[in-house]
């Protein structure tokens, strides 16, 4: 794949971050009863935060529990099952935002069905929804070639990592990311584009996931 080092792209990448502005809808929920509605009525914006804000914000290490709905029913409800179960969604296998909230809301259907929708937490302990507006910022990588490509790499932000793995393929209803696409369709190069997406996101860190994008980028270099 040494051919790819010198193959100008039909279109250039340009990279963009983003700056988030986090507000309260003012909606809480003590038990699972009130905490299913919120679900129900809350905007997509709310569902995108609540689902990628670890991943977003613990950008330099993992973390157990991958949204704050099952960091909320472990940690205030004491429900490790339920929290197990909202872990275990992987937002990245929808094809938008409202097919991943009806996916977690019949994991909480199945709960409540169980028993126990009533049992409140204390005070103090309800979960707040929340809501985020991005502010998507351009870049001064503007990238035509692969060498280009990991160069920058190297050094964009954490949230453009982000914006580019996650936030334009589910929030903005991209069919990939945009790495994929952009390797696959101005690059040209397929396979390379198929290696990148087949990366389990949800598994690694935004730094951890800049390790293996440029593993994959410099291999193609050699």
């Amino acid at each position: 794949m040494g051919k790819s080092v010198n193959k100008i792209a039909k279109d250039p990448f340009r990279f963009y971050t983003a700056s988030y502005l986090f507000e309260l809808t003012g909606r809480k929920a003590a038990n699972l009863k009130e905490f299913l509605e919120g679900l129900r009525q809350v905007t997509g914006s709310s569902i995108f935060y609540h689902t990628f804000q670890a991943i977003r914000e613990r950008h330099f290490a993992t973390h157990i529990y991958t949204n704050d709905f099952a960091i909320w029913a472990s940690h205030s409800l004491g429900n490790q099952a339920l929290a197990e179960r909202l872990a275990n969604i992987n937002p990245l296998e929808f094809p938008s935002i409202r097919a991943l909230r009806n996916q977690i809301i019949h994991v909480l259907e199945e709960t409540i069905a169980k028993g126990n929708a009533e049992m409140s937490v204390p005070p103090g302990k309800e979960f707040c929804f929340a809501q985020a507006i991005s502010i998507i910022i351009p870049t001064d990588y503007i990238v035509y070639d692969l060498t280009g490509f990991a160069e920058a790499l190297k050094r964009v932000p954490p949230y453009s990592l982000f914006f580019h793995l996650f936030e334009a393929r589910l929030r903005l209803g991209h069919p990939t990311n945009d790495f994929s696409a952009w390797l696959e369709h101005s690059l040209r190069e397929p396979e390379l584009a198929q290696r990148v997406d087949r990366l389990d996101f949800m598994m690694y860190s935004l730094e951890e996931l800049r390790l293996r994008l440029l593993e994959i980028v410099l291999g193609a270099e050699n």
